[in-house]
């Protein structure tokens, strides 16, 4: 949804005629120096407004991978534009904003990116837990191993292990097993 609000913002028509935010805003960047020296306080906070709700939709297109960000910053953004004309001019409907299709796009977008992050956090959080369980088993019993085989020295009864050929202990020749 942030690349429909960064294409709106610089494509698309924002007002009844041709002109995109971008176009509408930037005149008012640029001139900011003679509209402060000018003394008129609605036309300043008017342009103010519109300077930091052009901002924030520029903000909010550029963290577009991030829904709720896309959508908190998008809807603050376009409802600062939407409401600035009847807070700054409450009696002029010379002020009045006329929307176009860019203007239309960015709340759609801004509205569907801030319902997409509670549908997506929604849906993690009714995923069912993942538990592994594991089982183990042990044979208990009174049986013993069984005797290791060994080779006694005929000699000194020396137990000695099966392939050995003479004792560990005496020396003398073991007799060969069978």
């Amino acid at each position: 949804m942030g690349l429909v609000i960064l294409v709106a913002i610089f494509l698309l028509p924002f007002d009844g005629g041709s002109s995109t935010l971008y176009g509408t805003v930037w005149p008012k960047i640029s001139n900011l120096g003679q509209t402060q020296s000018g003394g008129d306080t609605a036309k300043l906070t008017y342009d103010y407004i519109w300077i930091i709700a052009f901002i924030l939709l520029i903000i909010a297109g550029v963290v577009g991978i991030f829904p709720l960000g896309t959508g908190v910053l998008g809807v603050v953004g376009m409802a600062m534009i939407t409401v600035s004309p009847y807070l700054v001019y409450p009696n002029d409907s010379a002020h009045a904003l006329s929307a176009g299709a860019g203007f239309y796009a960015m709340w759609a977008a801004s509205i569907v990116s801030l319902g997409a992050s509670f549908w997506h956090g929604k849906r993690q959080e009714a995923a069912p837990p993942v538990s592994v369980m594991v089982t183990q088993t042990q044979n208990v019993g009174t049986q013993s191993p069984p005797p290791a085989k060994t080779a006694k020295c005929p000699n000194c009864q020396t137990e000695n292990p099966l392939e050995a050929t003479t004792c560990s202990k005496c020396g003398k020749a073991l007799p060969k097993a069978t």
